[in-house]
């Protein structure tokens, strides 16, 4: 099936996922970008599919897409993302990858194509934990193509170099959200991969983690639905697996099926994309106005750089001081235009808002180490 977003008016335009009819839907929140998480704008409209609930970003994507051909991203360093529990000394996301991609794997000196690879970070995980595998690395911005002879690995601008092999996985970690031809790029693959071969995707889970749906600068956003829909469709079997380290994040192992028949492929029932929508809007209403109520008048600092500080900055630009995170990089630097602080360096008498935390572990485990004080709820 040809790209259905390509040469089309918004008046013809089909779901990318499944072919199916869309409906204009209107994000009532502000948008940001990945790249540094700036305001896109205060709120957009997207196309959503009436059977998968697949939601094509098509006001900001167009233009927004350029960025990551920019020198400016291409010289930019990739996040050291930590697991969910962000202990001091915790495992990249990178190393929990490899190390879960060694043990999945067919044999574990496989070939492996890690597709947005942005700087490697990845395929150095895993020249690590499998050191005779054949690693090769596709990503759009030109100033990352590379050669890495220390770690044995390539990284190309030319989708026709990728796939020139067989591989035993392809990988799209937090990637297949930001290309725009990826349905046809699936079926692409299915040469490609070898016996028992599969394609390891991992991205933001929005029913779990909603403000990942507000990320405007992707081309899709996807639910567990229709990012099966699309495999199915692209002709693949998938199966959801489980990384305790990541409980907010969705993670499929998606094999070809042995007929690449599209109709058999797709699923027969509907999603309620209404409902889906629904649901996650409904929840960062109420992430706003848990966050407006937490911090009312109070001039504090909030925890982390990614979405959810953003979010918060966003809603209350006036009462924010600046940010407050454990990882040593992102200390010392600036966020949305303000201070990034290690929490030890924050005063005893300063108040920092952690968002949700309905065990009170998190706020428990900081207030237990730093003198800051750390809350999720209005203080008295």
């Amino acid at each position: 099936m040809p790209n259905p977003l390509a040469n089309l008016s918004e008046e013809e335009l089909l779901c990318a996922g499944c072919g199916s009819d869309v409906d204009d839907l209107e994000i009532p929140f502000p948008v940001f970008r990945h790249q540094d998480f700036s305001t896109i704008a205060p709120r957009i409209t997207g196309c959503v599919c009436v059977r998968c609930g697949l939601l094509q970003q098509l006001e900001t994507f167009p233009k927004e897409r350029l960025a990551y051909r920019t020198s400016l991203y291409g010289r930019s360093s990739q996040t050291v993302h930590k697991s969910s529990r962000g202990e001091t000394g915790s495992p990249t996301r990178s190393v929990i990858q490899a190390d879960y991609l060694r043990k999945v794997l067919p044999r574990n000196a496989g070939a492996c194509l890690d597709i947005g690879c942005f700087d490697g970070a990845l395929l150095r995980a895993l020249r690590a934990a499998m050191p005779s595998a054949v690693l090769l690395g596709y990503e759009v911005n030109p100033l990352k193509n590379i050669v890495d002879l220390e770690n044995g690995f390539e990284i190309t601008n030319s989708e026709d170099e990728a796939f020139c092999q067989k591989f035993d996985v392809v990988i799209y970690s937090h990637s297949i959200m930001y290309i725009e031809n990826v349905e046809s790029q699936l079926r692409r693959i299915q040469p490609y991969l070898a016996d028992n071969g599969f394609i390891f995707i991992q991205l933001p889970n929005i029913e779990i983690n909603p403000l990942y749906a507000l990320m405007g600068d992707q081309a899709f956003i996807f639910s567990e639905y229709s990012l099966k829909t699309m495999l199915a469709c692209a002709g693949y079997d998938c199966e959801r697996h489980e990384l305790v380290e990541f409980p907010k994040e969705l993670v499929f192992l998606a094999r070809s099926k042995e007929s690449k028949n599209v109709q058999n492929g797709s699923p027969t029932k509907s999603s309620d994309h209404t409902f889906l929508w629904g649901q996650v809007f409904e929840k960062i209403h109420r992430l706003r106005t848990e966050a407006l109520t937490a911090i009312g008048l109070q001039k504090v600092y909030v925890l982390g750089t990614t979405v959810f500080a953003a979010f918060v900055h966003e809603l209350c630009p006036d009462n924010v001081l600046g940010f407050v995170d454990e990882n040593q990089e992102k200390v010392a630097t600036e966020f949305r235009g303000l201070p990034v602080f290690h929490p030890a360096s924050v005063g005893r008498d300063q108040r920092v808002y952690v968002g949700p935390d309905i065990s009170g572990v998190l706020g428990n485990r900081l207030n237990q180490v730093y003198q800051a004080m750390f809350f999720s709820k209005l203080i008295e």
